[in-house]
């Protein structure tokens, strides 16, 4: 999605959420998280503005879950 900001500069948007909430058949990716792999997901959001002319700022903010259940001492440690 384009936008302008108050300040005229423009900006893109773009958000991402995991494949297999839109799983399309035939896509090749039904087979991922076989032989021995773990699929993980991911969503996000990545914005791109205009600060110069051939110079953008990226922000992308993201959220990764992995899957795993891990012991809460190690959550404790890792927070």
């Amino acid at each position: 999605k384009e936008e302008t900001l108050k300040s005229g500069k423009k900006t893109y948007i773009v958000g991402y959420m995991p494949q297999n909430d839109f799983m399309f058949p035939g896509s090749g990716f039904d087979e991922l998280g076989r032989k021995g792999y773990k699929l993980a997901q991911s969503t996000g959001i990545i914005t791109i503005t205009e600060v110069a002319p051939n110079i953008c700022r990226l922000t992308r903010i993201q959220t990764l879950s992995l899957h795993l259940r891990l012991p809460e001492s190690l959550l404790l440690v890792l927070a």
